[in-house]
């Protein structure tokens, strides 16, 4: 027997938008995977090189750096893919418009 999708139809706006949201939460893993890199490297490098928990505490560190960078740039990715897959476009508010350089009331008294 055939299993039914229920998600959608291939190539259907709504099975873009289940695959769009399953990498989303893939990015989670992703940055802890970072993090986690990060302080195996730091350890690698305490006992090569033998020294304090510095080591450990730097790796740390740059895993939470480049995992938080990295997380960043695929969200915002997949951000727009989202939006060209459910046809929004992104639109600027007024509140998000640049003001002008002088107020009225300096306009008004020169």
């Amino acid at each position: 027997m055939a299993r039914k999708k229920t998600i959608g139809t291939p190539g259907s706006g709504d099975d873009v938008e289940a695959r769009i949201g399953w990498r989303m939460a893939g990015i989670g893993m992703e940055t802890a995977s970072y993090v986690l890199g990060g302080v195996f490297l730091g350890w690698l490098a305490k006992e090569s090189f033998g020294g304090g928990d510095g080591w450990i505490v730097g790796g740390a560190i740059a895993g939470i750096a480049s995992g938080i960078s990295q997380m960043i740039r695929s969200g915002l990715k997949l951000n727009r893919q989202l939006d060209r897959a459910t046809g929004k476009k992104s639109e600027i508010r007024p509140d998000d418009q640049p003001r002008e350089s002088g107020s009225e009331s300096e306009s008004k008294a020169g």
